[in-house]
């Protein structure tokens, strides 16, 4: 490499640490101008209950997506396949669409937040905090574990850090910028997140498309299983996903605080729909950006680095 190679390296790696940086002191900033405008707990846990359609759908499609989108089913359509998306992400998108359809409207009349909400209202307030817990351990904490790890592998991709660093610099921006601003700071957030998704996996799959071995094609060129929809289990690996995976959204949180938070009824119903039919299509874009990376890379990589090899 000249010296010209090396000054333009060196220069694009100062641009990284800058922008980097920028993303840093801009979430910390988001979350004190929210902290400091909030007034009420009601603003801080239900943004005042004043969300509009874009804010709505778009807190919806980066909730829905997150990190999944650009490390779990990238690394999925590249070791097993298509079938991920119908055992998966179609059961969740389904009864996703019949909570917000049939649900929501009468949630929102009857001023439930949460499923504890629900249990303290049927049953006393001490029969909320049973829902509350399960809630926790078994979702809201694996969650928030996949999206810090998510940001510590974004920062382990692009800079010269261990990803044990890196995911513990995502657990320290997520906790801070969310604890300042409240929920107001994370629909903001969340709405530039579904901006910047959207755009970057469009980008990743036609590269992906581009960069791929002479002859290559994504139809022809793959195992035949890969476009099988319900892989190996067949139909009965579909049935049994959408009876675990898909029905618990209908008691997933997110979706009901989304329903919640909006202005109206109808901003409700609609910017929790779009959010999730948006998504869908997203991450049905994941699994073709991973089995396209077939075309520029070694078979038998881990699925959690293929996202991490391929930008690199």
């Amino acid at each position: 490499m000249d010296a010209y190679g090396y000054i333009f390296v060196e220069d694009t790696e100062n641009i990284y640490y800058i922008l980097i940086g920028l993303y840093l002191v801009g979430m910390i900033v988001v979350g004190i101008v929210h902290a400091l405008r909030i007034r009420t707990a009601l603003e801080y846990l239900a943004a005042g209950r004043d969300v509009g359609f874009w804010g709505t759908m778009g807190t919806v499609v980066a909730t829905v997506c997150g990190a999944a989108a650009f490390i779990g089913f990238v690394g999925q359509g590249y070791s097993s396949g298509i079938s991920g998306f119908f055992l998966w992400v179609l059961p969740a998108i389904f009864f996703g669409l019949i909570f917000a359809l049939c649900f929501g409207r009468r949630l929102r009349e009857l001023g439930i937040f949460t499923l504890s909400d629900a249990f303290s209202l049927r049953y006393g307030k001490t029969a909320g905090l049973f829902p509350a817990l399960i809630q926790i351990f078994v979702l809201a904490a694996p969650m928030l574990g996949a999206q810090i790890l998510g940001l510590g592998v974004v920062f382990h991709t692009f800079f010269d850090l261990s990803l044990t660093n890196c995911i513990y610099l995502g657990f320290i921006i997520i906790v801070v910028y969310t604890f300042l601003g409240g929920l107001p700071t994370c629909i903001l957030t969340d709405v530039i997140q579904t901006v910047v998704l959207t755009f970057a996996l469009i980008l990743f799959f036609f590269l992906s498309l581009k960069y791929g071995k002479e002859g290559f094609n994504l139809f022809t060129s793959t195992p035949q299983a890969f476009w099988k929809p319900f892989g190996p289990g067949g139909f009965l690996s579909f049935l049994a996903s959408s009876v675990t995976l898909g029905m618990s959204f209908l008691i997933w949180q997110s979706l009901w605080q989304r329903n919640y938070t909006a202005q109206s009824n109808g901003i409700a119903t609609w910017g929790v729909v779009i959010g999730l039919v948006f998504s869908c299509i997203l991450l049905y874009l994941s699994f073709l950006i991973g089995i396209s990376s077939l075309g520029f890379l070694e078979p038998g990589l881990p699925p959690m680095e293929v996202f991490t090899v391929s930008i690199k």
